[in-house]
């Protein structure tokens, strides 16, 4: 069985560069604001790709069962260590969240799955440079960063890139970044290697994802399924006004054409 062995996070919150080793049951303890959140959100963003359809950011933090967007906290808020309105760590980021799986049995290759990023304080969104899943090694901190002198900094994407290929080759890295869904399906592939890999299935494992990440116990029954079963219908204000004109204008032709004796 694949199970999370490593979490690498650089230029993620207040973390600059940080390796955590996780073995067995793990449990995440801390005072307020000391980042407890922003360990679990990082996992999640990784295992769903940052898919907006599905995250529910920094719901432990009190947000949870309170809507189904979650908090107002964002991948862009994470990638530049955003504490307020006008308070960040960084103007801009160059962001790298990583998981490594090792196979407990020992029978199959270990798994690093993450995510390059990019973000401005001037853009609400950020950029994705890399969904990527690299089959042979568990990459770490040491994998994104460049040394100079005594200080670290988030190394070019292509960079990374090259390291990664060079250490797993070729056939074993892929990178979907412009499509969330493919690279939870590729990482599927590799972490559950016994479950189907459709589009319908990679949907169902990002969304209970979030919800087991996310899940309150002070709810309601009805609070319980709005939240976690019921999936999202937003209506579509536009087209409901232009079905409801394009009715009424053939309802018109209609009942002209009865005035004028015509068969519609």
């Amino acid at each position: 069985m694949m199970e999370l062995r490593h979490l690498t996070m650089v230029n993620w919150h207040l973390f600059d560069v940080a390796d955590i080793d996780v073995r067995g049951h793990v449990g995440v303890l801390g005072e307020n604001r000391s980042g407890k959140s922003t360990i679990l959100d990082m996992a999640q963003v990784v295992l769903t790709g940052g898919s907006r359809r599905f995250l529910r950011l920094n719901a432990v933090a009190g947000d949870s069962g309170k809507s189904r967007s979650g908090s107002k906290r964002s991948v862009v808020d994470y990638c530049l260590g955003t504490l307020g309105e006008d308070q960040r760590r960084r103007d801009e980021a160059r962001t790298y969240i990583a998981l490594g799986f090792e196979d407990t049995e020992g029978a199959r290759s270990p798994v690093t799955i993450g995510m390059a990023l990019e973000a401005r304080k001037s853009d609400s969104r950020e950029t994705v440079l890399a969904l990527f899943v690299a089959v042979g090694t568990v990459l770490s901190s040491k994998d994104f960063i460049e040394q100079r002198g005594k200080s670290q900094f988030p190394a070019q994407w292509e960079d990374v890139r090259a390291r990664i290929v060079a250490a797993v080759g070729e056939g074993n890295f892929v990178n979907h970044r412009d499509r969330a869904s493919d690279y939870v399906r590729e990482y599927m592939r590799h972490l559950l290697p016994h479950s189907s890999f459709g589009e319908q299935n990679a949907s169902a494992l990002q969304k209970s994802i979030v919800n087991a990440m996310t899940l309150d116990h002070n709810q309601t029954a009805t609070q319980f399924v709005r939240n976690y079963i019921l999936e999202d219908s937003p209506i579509g204000i536009k087209e409901l006004r232009e079905s409801i004109q394009t009715y009424r204008n053939i309802s018109e032709t209609i009942r002209k054409m009865r005035a004028s004796g015509s068969k519609p």
